[in-house]
């Protein structure tokens, strides 16, 4: 059975409740997300159906918008106070089983009081809510990682293929500072969710991390003084205020004086193009508002801990022992898909939305050639044999599974699997923004208008700016996982469908398609047993083994 249960109600959060759904599905497995009625047979008795639905979770979301609390039914009455509503009794039910509730409030809204509710819900107000605020994944992945906690750290996954994107996670905990002016909250609030969704990142912001009840005068500095390091964001506000914040600055200089010099600890984040008070003009700063603004945040961060650990840095290249080359993969934020004024673009590459990576991965130099998966399974199932060097196609997503848990075993490790989608792009683009990564699609791609109609060897055309070759045209190439929707949200780390009979994207182009569909957005999806002489794949690895 579920292991989370949804509540809403319909009319008031019932948007919120499907995204939330889908989100969860895709991180904690379909089969542990129930969603109230979508999930009820005809003709079963919704009230024992939901009872047994609830009694077997493990913890309730209560979804709660502006309207939940005075919905009313056609006859004028408040849902409510009606001893049938469905929302009435999965909450009921969670609350006298000793289920754990979560309210999750979306669209402004807040808690209701005591006095506000029926007698059999009053406990339910004594729950501690979570927000759900203007940026929705953010916000849900931070619930996902309570509701970890509450589960435990099983892994959801029905997929039996490797895990996608074996990570290279900081093994310490990086305490992060936000000094910030009030006016500045909007923008310091996102920095704060980005880095959270971080691994081993700890940032710490008093909306979110004071307790209730806590003396802030007290607490905020003592925060500041235990942080690994502080971010200075800096605006024309507050560089012109006298309050808190200034400080906040003053306790950030004291800590720094006493730190060995070349120490990289207090870092000054402008948020416009404002003056640098002068006790920070000595050190560098990174301009939010430009592109890399964020990466060059996180790129700081992630080269101090390493230094101060003694960690040797990861190669920027390695070959296994059967010849594949791989290149390290940097984190970072791109803008992912089509924007409107692409004249080229498909509606299912729009909109266009930042996506960040929060973990650098490698990826294979070029596809994974014919002579390399004969290495590894001892047969070619191309088309076009006849030069080892050319990409192996004719291979399923299924055939794939099994060539990289052979590898694997092989290698005695490297978590060798396939990209995802959105880190598939991410390394495509290589920090671009065009359609494509060079303005010649012949210097860079096999297509229909160069090909001779049929694939080429690996390496011949021009690679990107980080060193990979025929990421567009050649074969194509597939993916982890199933083609999402977009939406215009920022997210981190998306994943589409994972179940095992979900169609997988496959990305890139191939050599019998058209200039229009080689291009970095452009996205296909097939069946996971489709064998294509134009499909083939490229591996990721969490990198050498050792």
């Amino acid at each position: 059975m579920a292991r989370i249960f949804i509540s809403y109600r319909r009319d008031d959060s019932g948007g919120y409740a499907g995204r939330l759904f889908d989100w969860l599905s895709q991180h904690f497995g379909r089969d542990n997300v129930f969603i109230d009625v979508d999930d009820i047979r005809p003709g079963s008795n919704f009230v024992a159906v939901i009872q047994n639905a609830v009694g077997s979770c493990d913890v309730l979301l209560a979804v709660i918008g502006r309207q939940w609390l005075t919905s009313t039914n056609p006859q004028g009455q408040r849902r409510l106070d009606d001893p049938e509503d469905f929302v009435r009794l999965e909450i009921t039910t969670a609350l006298t089983r000793n289920i754990l509730v979560i309210p999750v409030l979306v669209g402004g809204a807040s808690m209701p009081r005591t006095n506000e509710l029926p007698d059999v819900l009053q406990p339910f107000a004594y729950c501690q809510a979570f927000e759900v605020r203007e940026r929705f994944h953010p916000d849900v992945d931070l619930l996902i990682e309570e509701l970890e906690k509450v589960l435990g750290a099983a892994s959801y996954s029905s997929a039996s293929s490797p895990a996608p994107l074996p990570p290279l996670k900081a093994t310490v905990t990086a305490r992060i500072f936000l000094c910030h002016a009030g006016e500045d909250k909007a923008q310091v609030r996102e920095v704060y969710h980005r880095l959270r969704a971080i691994s081993g990142f700890e940032p710490w912001l008093d909306e979110a991390d004071l307790l209730p009840g806590q003396e802030w005068a007290r607490e905020i500095p003592r925060a500041l003084q235990t942080s690994d390091f502080i971010l200075i964001f800096l605006s024309r506000s507050s560089i012109a205020k006298r309050s808190f914040v200034q400080r906040e600055m003053k306790l950030a200089l004291d800590v720094l004086q006493e730190l060995p010099e070349g120490t990289i600890h207090t870092i000054p984040v402008r948020l416009d193009a404002c003056d640098v008070p002068e006790g920070f003009r000595g050190y560098h700063r990174v301009d939010l508002f430009e592109p890399h603004g964020f990466d060059d945040i996180v790129r700081a961060i992630r080269i101090e801990i390493a230094k101060r650990q003694g960690t040797e840095p990861k190669p920027s290249t390695f070959t296994n022992s059967i010849g594949m080359e791989f290149v390290r993969i940097p984190a970072g934020t791109f803008i992912m898909g089509s924007p409107d004024t692409d004249a080229e673009a498909f509606d299912v590459e729009k909109p266009a939305h930042r996506v960040t990576i929060s973990q650098p991965f490698y990826l294979g130099k070029y596809p994974v050639t014919q002579a390399q998966w004969e290495a590894v399974m001892g047969n070619n199932p191309s088309e076009f044999k006849g030069n080892r060097n050319c990409p192996v196609e004719n291979v399923s997503w299924d055939d794939v599974q099994v060539f990289l848990r052979k590898l694997n075993e092989q290698e005695g490790g490297g978590g060798y699997c396939l990209s995802t989608e959105a880190q598939w792009e991410h390394a495509c683009r290589a920090g671009t923004e065009a359609p494509r990564y060079h303005p010649d699609v012949n210097a860079i791609a096999w297509y229909r208008g160069n090909n001779n109609a049929h694939p080429q060897p690996v390496g011949q055309k021009l690679p990107n700016a980080w060193g990979l070759y025929d990421m567009l045209g050649n074969v194509w190439e597939w993916c982890h996982d199933g083609r999402r929707t977009y939406t215009a949200d920022a997210v981190v780390d998306p994943m589409g469908p994972t179940d095992a009979d979900a169609d997988r994207v496959i990305r890139g182009g191939c050599w019998l398609l058209s200039e229009r569909r080689v291009r970095a957005a452009y996205r296909g999806g097939n069946p996971p047993g489709d064998r294509l002489i134009y499909l083939g794949f490229r591996c990721a690895s969490s990198g050498p083994s050792k």
